[in-house]
C-alpha cells in the first residue's frame, strides 16, 4: 500500500467484489473508483477458486490452492488471504476468552 493510503481493512462484505469477479467496476461504498492491482486480480482469482471448490464439492480446497483448514470451535485460527495466503491465530488466549465472554452474555433472538 501506498505511503498516505489507508485501508478499511476487512470488513463484512469486503471479499464480495473478489469472489464475483466484480473489480474494478464495482466502486467503495462512498462511490469511489479504484485502481486495482495485479495482486487484487490474483486476490480474486484465488478467492474465485475457493468459493467454486467449496460451491462444487463442499471443500474449498483443490489444484494449487493453500489448504484451507476447517474451521472448529477449539482451533482459535481464521484464513488469511492477501499479501499472504494460510491459516493465522485469530489472537491470544486471553483476547479469545475476551471475546467469547463478552458474546457468550449478549442474549439469542
Amino acid at each position: 500500500m501506498g505511503v498516505g493510503v489507508r485501508s478499511a481493512g476487512a470488513f463484512h462484505g469486503s471479499e464480495i467484489n473478489y469472489a464475483f469477479g466484480n473489480i474494478p467496476w464495482a466502486p467503495t461504498l462512498q462511490g469511489t473508483y479504484l485502481n486495482w492491482t495485479a495482486q487484487d486480480y490474483a486476490v480474486q482469482k484465488t478467492i474465485s477458486e475457493y468459493w467454486y471448490n467449496f460451491i462444487a464439492t463442499g471443500n474449498p480446497n483443490g489444484g494449487n490452492l493453500t489448504k484451507w483448514v476447517a474451521s472448529n470451535p477449539a482451533s482459535k485460527t481464521t484464513m488469511v488471504i492477501g499479501d499472504s495466503y494460510g491459516t493465522i491465530p485469530i489472537g491470544s488466549d486471553d483476547v479469545v476468552e475476551l471475546i467469547t465472554d463478552y458474546f457468550s452474555q449478549e442474549i439469542a433472538w
